[in-house]
């Protein structure tokens, strides 16, 4: 931990060099290509990051993929690791920041005339815009990311490209439009390494279900099994926080309360920052509320879960009125 810590220090007074100067570039082809494909490795290390809920890693993971990017100064390497880098920086309040990265990740991508990186790109770019509630350009973003990896033959990525456009219809009340969006997710995820479109796509459609007054025990059955493959941390909060309140409504609070729990002892050790989770960690809490009501479990967990649902609103802006909400009850 000492050591990865040394090393953020080092990579973020190179970039803070490199926004006050530009960066210094290689001259030689093959230093070049050691920071190209330094590049790639930090920005791999930065999406596992991003959804095993590794602050310390994605901060870490960003800050390099950016200097080696900009050492590098070629077009893909900094469209992949400016865009990732604005997801980061808007988690850590730094939207300016964000919003800069961001929109010189789309400019290099368009540049660079390479499909994959202009639909990673937008990808990436609609993750931000939703975490700030952005949500037209979001779903523009998305959409154009959507076609190209359709285009492209990359059903994982249109897989997760439909989710994001599933969730932000979702936050945008448009519940025709996720529906369809998560059926159409589904026909997409592939059959092997699929569980992370999987996981949005079973929880999605408990959200709808719920909110539709409808039983969802064949989602929910859905769910618990996934959950039993062992999905990503992230994914593992969203599908504990929907199956709380999914047991809890179907009569099984003892059970909604224990997935409750278990979903914010998760989240108390590494804080979720993922747009998305906001409707799980809603749910969550509410079930806590009303085991408490109940008698079934102590405030000081309700409490906790509020703390939690504060820190994430800080992170991720279009999270607030549900944190407003919540902090009512």
């Amino acid at each position: 931990m000492f050591g990865t810590g040394l090393a953020f220090l080092g990579g973020c007074v190179r970039q803070v060099r490199h926004l006050a100067f530009g960066p210094q570039k290689p001259a030689l082809d093959a230093e070049r290509a050691r920071h190209r494909a330094a590049a790639e490795a930090h920005q791999g290390l930065a999406e596992v990051a991003y959804f095993t809920l590794d602050l310390v890693g994605l901060l870490h993971a960003n800050v390099h993929a950016v200097n080696h990017a900009e050492r590098a100064g070629e077009p893909r390497e900094l469209a992949a690791a400016w865009g990732s880098a604005a997801i980061a920086a808007g988690v850590g309040g730094l939207h300016p920041l964000a919003r800069r990265w961001s929109r010189q990740s789309l400019e290099a991508a368009e540049q660079s005339g390479h499909l994959p990186t202009v639909a990673y790109t937008n990808l990436l770019a609609a993750v931000y815009t939703n975490s700030v509630g952005d949500w037209e350009r979001a779903a523009e973003q998305n959409a154009r990311a959507t076609s190209l990896f359709i285009r492209l033959g990359d059903r994982f990525r249109t897989a997760t490209s439909l989710c994001g456009e599933a969730f932000n219809r979702l936050a945008r009340g448009a519940r025709d439009e996720a529906t369809e969006f998560v059926v159409q997710a589904r026909r997409a995820t592939p059959e092997e390494g699929g569980l992370q479109p999987m996981v949005w796509c079973a929880a999605t459609d408990i959200l709808l279900g719920m909110d539709d007054g409808r039983a969802c025990d064949a989602e929910t059955t859905e769910l618990t099994w996934l959950l039993t493959l062992n999905p990503h941390h992230a994914e593992r909060i969203m599908a504990l926080g929907v199956l709380s309140a999914a047991n809890a409504r179907a009569g099984r609070l003892s059970e909604g309360v224990a997935q409750a729990k278990e979903m914010l002892a998760l989240a108390r050790q590494s804080p979720p920052s993922n747009w998305f989770q906001m409707w799980a960690l809603r749910l969550g809490t509410e079930t806590l509320v009303a085991g408490a009501k109940a008698g079934v479990q102590p405030w000081s967990d309700v409490r906790s879960a509020r703390r939690v649902m504060w820190v994430f609103s800080r992170m991720i802006p279009s999270a607030k009125p549900t944190y407003l909400a919540l902090a009512k009850r």
